[in-house]
């Protein structure tokens, strides 16, 4: 299992970034090589809380289901990602003065689809730099 751990400081309420990651949809828009979001539960994000996911990743397509497994708003959300490219994602947020630090710890495995067509030495880069992008494109959207 690989882990990747991310921090940045959010000119923004915890509260502000927590409801924006917890929409599915919003996820198509900052995190790099998601495709889509789709059969997404009703009502606001709680544990149980599920959709399908499609991701891009070295040409080949993946997918699975996301579920949220703790929701404590607006300090932590921890979610699981099956199917194709599992994974673990916790994200804690402690704000002081408005300004928030969200911390993001993901654990995955690399699938073996894209390592018969790339290194995982090179894969692992591509997460690590992915990760990044994720958490400046959340702060780029909400600090505007």
């Amino acid at each position: 299992m690989r882990i990747i751990k991310k921090q940045i400081k959010i000119n923004v309420p915890a509260k502000k970034i927590m409801e924006f990651i917890s929409k599915p949809k919003n996820m198509e828009i900052v995190i790099p090589h998601v495709v889509s979001n789709y059969n997404i539960s009703k009502g606001k994000p709680k544990v149980g809380f599920k959709f399908d996911w499609k991701f891009l990743m070295v040409g080949v397509l993946f997918s699975g289901k996301w579920t949220i497994l703790e929701y404590d708003f607006p300090k932590k959300y921890v979610a699981k990602s099956e199917g194709m490219i599992n994974s673990l994602w916790t994200y804690n947020f402690n704000e002081r003065k408005g300004i928030t630090t969200w911390d993001v710890i993901i654990k995955y495995e690399p699938p073996k689809q894209a390592l018969s067509r790339l290194a995982e030495s090179a894969l692992i880069k591509i997460n690590e730099k992915d990760a990044e992008r994720f958490l400046q494109n959340v702060k780029i959207v909400l600090e505007k």
